[in-house]
């Protein structure tokens, strides 16, 4: 006792200070991640989950939560929902697989009612997947060359009857970019859907991959230093000007984007739109809109090809 009174008030309450840091910095997260770990959260789709602009700004949130809920288990209230699109069913299962690649020990589940049981998306279902709700969907983690002669091949349906060299090599591009950029060294896969639009007679196309997105990349690659909303929303277009070179710093890449822009500019495809990290692109009027959305980690891609594409290209060919 007497030690203790001859210790300095001062020394007595810096003590008290490091032990009370202490305890609300390491032991309480660690508390509060244990009562979290075996516990479960309920996400409730919005009623609109699609991929359109117009309603992003309440699916990207719900896809987030996905990966970076605490709790061991997630379940997906859709009994709310009146339209789920087959791009954005898509992008939910790369998410989850996403998440499974980061903690082995979270489990999805989904349910559409309250009468209905609980459907779980585990590996399985995922690795399984090769129907969309409204088309076909494949997923690799490599440039699949087979495959992208096999996507071109089936142009035949709606009236491209020779084989569209150009339409080819955009996509073995965007193979590439998701592969290097997107997917590296990770457990996912890049994800494509593609359906058959009657109305229009073109086949839309739907592709994503659930890395760390566009601009994260450079950021990762100390190329990009953190800048206002307005300049981050001006380097995807940068990025098509060809102004920037590949996050990869590798010699010979770096031409992706511009061979891109080319494709959509020139009308190779139709309907280009593109969303990363916290930007959206959109095509119209012969110009790249940018705007802002949230934080989407990964990359998402959309157009269209139709025959009208294909007798363009002819023609500026001839």
């Amino acid at each position: 006792m007497n030690a203790l009174n001859s210790l300095p008030i001062s020394w007595l309450v810096t003590c008290v200070i490091v032990a009370g840091v202490f305890f609300g910095l390491v032991i309480m997260p660690l508390v509060h991640a244990h009562r979290h770990r075996n516990r479960s959260v309920t996400l409730a789709l919005p009623p609109m989950f699609t991929m359109e602009p117009r309603h992003l700004r309440e699916v990207i949130p719900l896809l987030r939560r996905i990966v970076t809920a605490r709790e061991r288990t997630v379940t997906l209230d859709m009994c709310d929902v009146d339209d789920i699109s087959g791009e954005a069913y898509m992008v939910l299962l790369a998410q989850v697989e996403k998440a499974y690649s980061l903690n082995r020990k979270k489990r999805v589940f989904v349910y559409t009612s309250p009468d209905t049981p609980l459907l779980s998306l585990d590996a399985e279902v995922l690795a399984g997947y090769n129907r969309g709700r409204c088309g076909r969907a494949v997923r690799r983690n490599r440039v699949d060359l087979i495959l992208a002669r096999h996507l071109v091949s089936e142009l035949e349906m709606i009236g491209i009857r020779e084989f569209y060299l150009p339409f080819y090599d955009f996509l073995v591009e965007v193979m590439r970019n998701a592969t290097e950029h997107g997917i590296g060294r990770r457990k996912i896969h890049w994800w494509l859907l593609r359906y058959h639009d009657y109305s229009r007679n073109c086949i839309r196309y739907a592709f994503v991959d659930m890395g760390q997105g566009i601009i994260e990349s450079y950021r990762k690659a100390g190329m990009l230093k953190y800048g206002s909303n307005e300049y981050v929303r001006r380097l995807p277009i940068e990025l098509l000007r060809g102004l920037l070179r590949s996050s990869t710093r590798k010699e010979g890449r770096g031409g992706g984007f511009p061979l891109v822009r080319h494709t959509v500019s020139r009308g190779i495809i139709s309907d280009f739109f593109l969303v990363t990290n916290r930007v959206s692109v959109r095509y119209e009027g012969g110009s790249f809109l940018a705007v802002g959305n949230p934080n989407f980690v990964g990359t998402y891609l959309t157009w269209t090809v139709s025959e009208k594409n294909y007798q363009a290209w002819k023609r500026k060919t001839q």
